[in-house]
């Protein structure tokens, strides 16, 4: 017995070691200050998570955008309760994205807590993938619970048909350039990009871009909004291709409210 218990410590201490070495062998990451990520190329979606020592959660197992499929109504779910209220104009080109700033005044509430409309931004092709197949742009809506890092986005998918009316009053405004900016007086209600039918899936995800923080519940209207072709193409013609390839959903649940 003894010399048996003596040969298990052996192998245990001999595992130990191996596992240290192996452990210095592996490259340390780098801070992620200096780092510029991208959507193609060696920055790309597939390398995010080895590009910095912040961006390791992009290799999680609760990433976005997903595909939805194969879902039922959920009759537990309830409709949204959301508050809206206007906002002037602030566009920003943050060199990946438009996006929109908002002022306070609109909230959503879900489970009882509420979270706050931040900013809402755009993605050209969408990201998220219905069961009927992609759209050719998607609005992401970011609301945090204050002082936390919670977040709840809810995401409108654009198809091409009927021309938007807001749309059409920022279309030829959209900075070109990164860090460009455009700012009016002119107030208007986010609300007005949401879907008349609320409808929607919902399921606990990520950011969609580095650094992928697991902490978002998303909401995504199963409905989209209309846009002409050529309002869709000014906002391809301002950002780049930017939807992050779908991820796998695993053991994650996906609920459906249907009005």
């Amino acid at each position: 017995m003894f010399t048996f218990r003596t040969t298990m410590l052996g192998l245990t201490l001999s595992m130990v070691t191996i596992l240290s070495s192996c452990k210095k062998d592996e490259p340390e990451l780098p801070s992620c200050s200096d780092i510029e990520w991208e959507y193609e190329g060696d920055a790309g979606p597939e390398h995010w998570a080895t590009l910095c020592v912040d961006y390791t959660t992009c290799g999680g197992q609760s990433q976005s955008p997903i595909m939805f499929s194969s879902m039922s109504p959920d009759a537990s779910l309830k409709p949204l309760n959301r508050v809206s209220a206007n906002t002037q104009t602030k566009l920003l080109n943050n060199g990946h994205t438009i996006q929109f700033i908002t002022e306070g005044g609109t909230s959503v509430t879900i489970d009882g807590v509420q979270y706050n409309l931040v900013q809402f931004h755009t993605h050209t092709p969408a990201e998220h993938v219905p069961p009927t197949g992609s759209y050719p742009m998607e609005i992401h809506f970011v609301h945090q619970q204050p002082n936390t890092s919670n977040l709840v986005v809810i995401g409108v998918w654009v198809k091409e048909g009927a021309s938007h009316p807001f749309l059409e009053q920022v279309a030829d405004k959209l900075p070109a350039t990164p860090s460009g900016t455009y700012e009016s007086a002119t107030p208007y209600d986010p609300s007005v990009l949401m879907p008349a039918n609320k409808s929607y899936y919902t399921y606990r995800g990520s950011l969609t871009t580095p650094p992928c923080l697991e902490t978002v519940r998303w909401v995504v209207m199963s409905t989209p909004i209309e846009a002409s072709a050529a309002q869709v193409q000014r906002f391809k013609e301002r950002e780049p291709v930017n939807n992050r390839p779908v991820q796998s959903i695993g053991k994650r649940t996906i609920q459906w409210y249907r009005e």
